[in-house]
């Protein structure tokens, strides 16, 4: 059974209505959980995620996550942002365009004398809680525009989804983002990515959908030995490493270059070394952000609590800010060698 697993993935918790984090259909546990924390089948979820009531407009006029998130078929997504919404949530104006990114319209063939530069990650890519043009990505696309301003003109794509861990960015990578024919692809990486998502089928047996918090606690507690093997098989299979080897490899395919990001918490040198395809893919850009994030954020008398939302823990304007220019910083070399001059365009 656990070799036939394929992942059914959704990355947050819908709008506070549905709690626990990963979702398993797995027969085992359907004792153990408390009522309400099932659901007959996938497609019972996914119907329930489109469900709107008065928990999706607060107060404010803002929208919960499930308002600009729908449904996905590709079991390996399961959900994408909803295009053309253009609503307010988390407290910022949020769109979405038609191809589902938080950004403006791009005309799917590149426009000559342009570069082309996708951006995948979780609700730190996306912008949680910032203005558009405050999320990091559109801060490196200001910065590289500027620098490469009489050689070329440099487009960032915004497809960050929250939620998303890394084998989700690069199926829908692969789904949509290679059609805009990227020139590079920075991964923004955040440590939750080892961990389990929220969805996962087993088309083994027909069973219910359970909350993966439960399950993880079922699997922490140690007591049944078939928990614990289903809980490292799975962890095995969604080892973001292979997401990103994925990735490399299309790259090769379709001559863009890659760049990891990791993000520069305080204990990202372990994340790092968990990274084995960093050491391996000798053609992955590992930006080593970090030192120059304490240095930018030391030499700017910025306080620990500017650097996150003051009703949230994600990255503030002043962090993204800071992110931005760091990641600009680091894609210029490789774009000045490869594009400065006529003869390294593709």
């Amino acid at each position: 059974m656990k070799e036939k697993s394929i992942l059914i993935v959704f990355g947050l918790v819908v709008g506070g209505l549905l709690a626990g984090g990963l979702y398993l259909l797995y027969p085992l546990l359907r004792t153990k959980l408390p009522e309400g924390a099932q659901f007959a089948s996938v497609e019972e979820f996914q119907r329930t995620m489109l469900k709107r009531d008065d928990r999706d407009v607060h107060d404010d006029s803002s929208v919960s996550l499930r308002t600009i998130i729908v449904p996905h078929p590709n079991d390996s997504i399961i959900y994408e942002l909803a295009p053309g919404s253009d609503v307010v949530f988390q407290r910022a104006p949020t769109r979405i365009n038609s191809c589902g990114m938080r950004d403006q319209e791009f005309s799917i063939p590149k426009p000559p004398g342009t570069i082309r530069i996708a951006f995948l990650g979780d609700s730190f890519t996306f912008g949680w809680g910032v203005k558009e043009e405050e999320s990091f990505p559109s801060v490196a696309e200001k910065i590289l525009n500027r620098f490469f301003a009489s050689d070329f003109k440099v487009e960032t794509l915004n497809f960050g989804v929250p939620g998303y861990s890394t084998f989700q960015e690069v199926a829908s990578f692969e789904e949509k983002a290679l059609d805009f024919d990227p020139d590079a692809v920075v991964v923004f990486f955040v440590e939750n990515d080892f961990g389990l998502p929220f969805f996962i089928r087993d088309l083994s047996v027909k069973g219910n959908v359970v909350t993966g918090a439960s399950f993880a606690r079922e699997a922490w507690k140690g007591e049944d030995p078939d928990v614990v093997q289903l809980d490292r098989s799975l962890r095995g299979m969604l080892d973001p490493n292979k997401g990103i080897r994925r990735l490399v490899r299309l790259g090769k395919r379709n001559g863009f270059s890659v760049h990891l990001a990791i993000n520069p918490r305080p204990d990202w040198q372990q994340d790092l070394d968990r990274l084995w395809i960093v050491k391996k893919a000798r053609s992955l850009d590992n930006m080593t952000l970090r030192s120059p994030f304490l240095e930018i954020v030391q030499r700017r008398s910025i306080e620990p609590k500017a650097l996150s939302l003051s009703f949230d823990p994600h990255p503030s304007p002043i962090k993204h800010e800071i992110l931005g220019e760091l990641i600009a910083s680091a894609l210029i070399p490789a774009l000045d060698a490869r594009y400065s001059s006529k003869e390294g365009w593709n």
